[in-house]
């Protein structure tokens, strides 16, 4: 599981390294091999010999269609990387929201204990507050006052 972000900041941080991150793996995915080179003891075999006529004078719309072949090889590698890279992202942001989901009915369960907690507590609060109530007014007919000293003070 994921570990949960604590503010936009951090998920926007999250979000740009899993990008980079799915950027870079692509790119070491479809780097070539380097060469190997052969075996010393291995004789290399023939090379077919092309006139030189041949190879000097490719046609023009030969290479216009190799370069054409390499701009659209080199666009569709830059597809995919960018739909690889929107893929782990994706998968990126389902684990935090689902980290985040699981925090929520966590914590919303603990709240929701607590708020029951404080109901209970506040009705046995109000019960003993309006039982001492009862007992004073009974004893003596009127409420104490809140402030004796002043009322001591304004008899004098």
């Amino acid at each position: 599981m994921a570990r949960s972000p604590r503010s936009l900041d951090d998920l926007k941080t999250s979000l740009e390294e899993s990008m980079a991150e799915a950027l870079q793996h692509h790119r070491t995915d479809t780097e070539p091999a380097p060469d190997t080179q052969p075996a010393t003891d291995v004789e290399p075999a023939p090379v077919a010999m092309v006139p030189a006529a041949d190879a000097n004078t490719p046609t023009e719309s030969a290479t216009a269609a190799d370069g054409l072949a390499q701009t659209c090889d080199a666009t569709a590698a830059e597809i995919q990387a960018t739909g690889d890279a929107v893929v782990q992202v994706a998968h990126s942001i389902a684990a935090e929201t689902q980290a985040l989901a699981e925090l929520l009915r966590k914590h919303g369960g603990a709240i929701a204990a607590r708020i029951e907690e404080f109901n209970a507590m506040s009705k046995r609060v109000s019960e003993k507050l309006n039982s001492a109530r009862a007992d004073v007014l009974g004893a003596g007919g009127t409420a104490p006052s809140i402030a004796p000293q002043l009322e001591r003070e304004e008899k004098k």
